[in-house]
């Protein structure tokens, strides 16, 4: 199979859930796959849009500013929300997400790196 764009140093494909269907999405996530593991120099990232606003975090009592590098929590235990950490909606989100995972929030405009998460599903 040909690799064009991933030969010209892609990044990551980035696939939107609310068009296709799971099927066609699993073919693209399975050539990316495949590629990386054919690929000794490069690695594709996955990155799945979703329809929506549908992963969100808990009320915050105040807005937080966040340094560059600053450690940041994310957990599924509803109603903890400070400034070292917040809670998400989504109970699977300790099972979706795995150590050197990228999350972008807000429209891609802050990235976290996942160091690590634990037993109780932080992040």
């Amino acid at each position: 199979m040909e690799w064009k764009l991933a030969e010209a140093r892609m990044d990551y494909a980035r696939i939107n859930m609310f068009h296709a269907d799971h099927a066609s999405h699993k073919k693209v996530i399975d050539l990316v796959k495949e590629y990386n593991t054919q690929s000794k120099d490069n690695t594709i990232a996955i990155m799945l849009d979703t329809k929506g606003s549908e992963i969100r975090s808990g009320d915050l009592p105040k807005p937080i500013m966040l340094n560059p590098g600053q450690e940041f929590t994310f957990t599924i235990e509803r109603g903890v929300s400070t400034p070292s950490g917040v809670s998400v909606n989504y109970d699977d989100f300790g099972n979706d997400v795995e150590a050197c995972d990228m999350l972008l929030l807000d429209g891609d405009m802050m990235s976290f790196m996942v160091k690590s998460k634990s037993k109780d599903c932080q992040m």
